[in-house]
């Protein structure tokens, strides 16, 4: 007799996915925050793109993965133009998830702000605010993803 196995946990988010460097981030907010336009600027920067206006978190272990949902998978949704199906060079199955970023605008970006995170599928992930339509705003989530900052986030 066999045993039936169990599902991995996951869940649905509201949130566009982009993988880059082997490290997936989420970019969080409401309509016209910025999620895509972003998202756009990373593809340009190299990144591929996971999904985009909602993803599947699911827990392995003590590590989280994103991934995209269908029927979105593959494609983008463009302010002003429309959903766009990007080539298969621009795109991530899935990816491990390393951080989750919420767009504001600028004013609500703190100069020094305490460490933040959210927690998915009782795992914490470290969150960060950012502007998305800042010239900086891409340097930063590249600097922050790719783990520059985390030493400095527990030096304080």
């Amino acid at each position: 007799m066999s045993v039936p196995r169990r599902a991995a946990p996951s869940q649905r988010l509201h949130a566009t996915a982009i993988a880059l460097g082997g490290k997936a981030c989420l970019l969080l907010g409401p309509s016209g925050s910025g999620k895509s336009d972003l998202a756009l600027r990373l593809l340009e920067a190299g990144g591929k793109l996971i999904g985009d206006d909602y993803v599947q978190i699911s827990r392995a272990g003590k590590r989280l993965a994103v991934s995209a949902l269908a029927p979105m998978r593959g494609h983008i949704e463009v302010r002003g133009v429309g959903i766009v199906k990007l080539s298969p060079a621009r795109l991530a199955r899935s990816a491990p998830l390393a951080a989750a970023f919420e767009l504001v605008p600028s004013g609500q970006v703190e100069r020094l702000p305490e460490p933040a995170s959210m927690r998915l599928l009782d795992i914490e992930l470290p969150l960060w605010k950012l502007a998305p339509f800042e010239q900086s705003a891409l340097r930063k989530l590249k600097l922050l993803l790719g783990g520059a900052a985390s030493a400095q986030r527990g030096a304080r």
